[in-house]
């Protein structure tokens, strides 16, 4: 069976504005909910960043349980924080607050690491692109926060099929065939999926890709009956970004 596809935030208010003077840098890219909040460290009222739990520290690091960051030192402003593609493998639990630096805060989850060792944000799995504009000090000049530009962003599926399209099935005797309208793509299962399939790459051309699914020797014997009639999840990545499809199996 073979299946082609046809090519194809929020905010919490904004609590302040600043007016660009001729020589501040460009707003590049910036949503119009972008945010641009005071937040204070833990010792100084520990401002939380809009719906999130991101928050400064005592020794000024971005610090969350929900999600990780990834630094982007020397940022002009909250429009650039990606222009250079930061690598989503330093994903990190703190990060320190440097005027003029931005940062990428994913929840925990939400990223994908595949077998090439690269990392891909799930495609429906929106992110926050920060960056700190000024440190805010009391009247004995100590830094107690900071001026923090912030909006929430989606990932570029960049032609990647919509989030768990059905693609078909696969049987003992018949492999599944799945071609993506994109380049140089990557494919793999994740468990328990991965012991009972593999994905091979059969044609990586131009403009797309084709994975072959096949059911691993002896897996039917194997797999728990229950599971037989359920979905299976196959995993493809592009780029910095990752969507999941949906296929059944037949099993006879």
């Amino acid at each position: 069976m073979t299946v082609r596809f046809l090519p194809k935030v929020l905010a919490a208010g904004v609590l302040a504005f600043t007016m660009a003077s001729c020589d501040e840098p460009p707003l590049y890219d910036v949503p119009d909910d972008m945010v641009v909040l005071n937040m204070m460290d833990e010792d100084h009222g520990c401002t939380l960043m809009g719906e999130t739990d991101i928050h400064i520290t005592r020794d000024m690091n971005f610090i969350s349980e929900q999600y990780r960051f990834i630094e982007v030192p020397k940022a002009q402003s909250l429009g650039h924080v990606e222009e250079n593609e930061p690598n989503l493998s330093t994903l990190t639990d703190k990060a320190a607050v440097e005027q003029y630096s931005g940062y990428l805060a994913i929840r925990n989850g939400d990223v994908v690491r595949f077998p090439s060792g690269k990392v891909a944000v799930i495609l429906d799995r929106p992110y926050y692109r920060m960056w700190v504009d000024d440190f805010i000090k009391d009247s004995a000049k100590k830094i107690v926060g900071a001026i923090v530009n912030f909006a929430q962003f989606m990932p570029d599926g960049n032609g990647l099929p919509n989030m768990y399209t059905e693609v078909g099935s696969v049987s003992p005797d018949k492999n599944l065939l799945v071609s993506v309208p994109t380049k140089e793509c990557e494919a793999m299962f994740a468990e328990p999926d991965a012991a009972y399939f593999e994905c091979i790459t059969v044609n990586s051309g131009k403009k797309s890709t084709d994975f072959e699914v096949r059911l691993r020797p002896g897996a039917l014997q194997q797999m728990p009956p229950e599971m037989q009639s359920g979905t299976f999840r196959l995993y493809v990545r592009h780029a910095r970004a990752c969507t999941i499809l949906n296929f059944q199996l037949c099993p006879a």
